[in-house]
């Protein structure tokens, strides 16, 4: 019986039983993550596909609340109708502590999806840019005037912008609209929205990411959470909607 699950809108199979057991117990196929099998009326997520009780044989398999990955039930800690695994028991008591509501396994932003809705960004802020430029007779006459200051003034007024348009934006409606394109949304850690001033906080925090030639994103794709290196300053989230 072979199987398939879906990452990034793709379809990613066939695997064998055995090989679809180890990708579980990786954690690289969660409780959210759509499966399928010859059989399956449709796409579910593995928690729903049955998958626990008639792949694994070794025994009763739970789903952490939190990280979304797979245990076995002994090694499960059950706060009510929860279940927690071992590492994430700190993280979770906290948040019961912070009177945290319990929900859905979050589902975290990975680095190329976040890096796509970065360059639909960045190319739209370009296409305004490009508008503005031409309406002062483009970047050449731009140029021949920079002796006057105008080169400055337009390259601080481009800067200006594109810091209100992501601060603005990420405080209002939790992404900007390359973000919000993708399903994309940025939350605290206990799932809130970010205020203005945690906004700006983070655009600046972006910065230091940049800074590190880039390393600091790229740290999104080996974090448990995604998370970049202004996400953890910051301790925000990318997370899908």
């Amino acid at each position: 019986m072979n199987w398939y699950y879906a990452a990034d809108a793709q379809q990613v199979g066939p695997f064998d039983e055995e090989a679809f057991r180890d990708l579980v117990s990786k954690g690289e196929i969660q409780a959210t993550t759509l499966v399928w099998r010859s059989g399956m009326s449709g796409w579910k997520p593995l928690s729903e596909s049955g998958f626990t009780t008639a792949a694994v044989s070794a025994g009763p398999v739970l789903f952490c609340s939190e990280c979304g990955s797979p245990h076995p039930s002994d090694e499960m800690i059950q706060f009510g109708n929860t279940w927690v695994c071992a590492n994430c028991k700190d993280r979770f008591t906290q948040k019961l502590r912070e009177g945290v509501t319990r929900g859905e396994v979050r589902r975290y932003g990975g680095f190329w999806i976040r890096t796509l809705a970065r360059l639909l960004d960045a190319i739209l802020i370009w296409m305004c840019f490009y508008a503005l430029t031409a309406g002062f007779g483009g970047w050449t006459s731009i140029l021949r005037s920079a002796s006057s200051g105008l080169f400055s003034i337009i390259f601080l007024v481009e800067w200006v912008s594109a810091a209100i348009y992501e601060i603005l934006l990420t405080a209002r409606y939790g992404a900007t609209l390359g973000k919000r394109a993708l399903g994309l949304r940025v939350i605290t850690e206990r799932g809130d929205p970010l205020t203005l001033s945690l906004s700006a906080g983070r655009y600046l925090a972006n910065l230091v990411s940049s800074a590190t030639f880039s390393i600091g994103y790229i740290m999104a794709a080996f974090d448990p959470e995604k998370r970049a290196l202004h996400d953890r300053i910051c301790n925000t989230r990318v997370v899908t909607k």
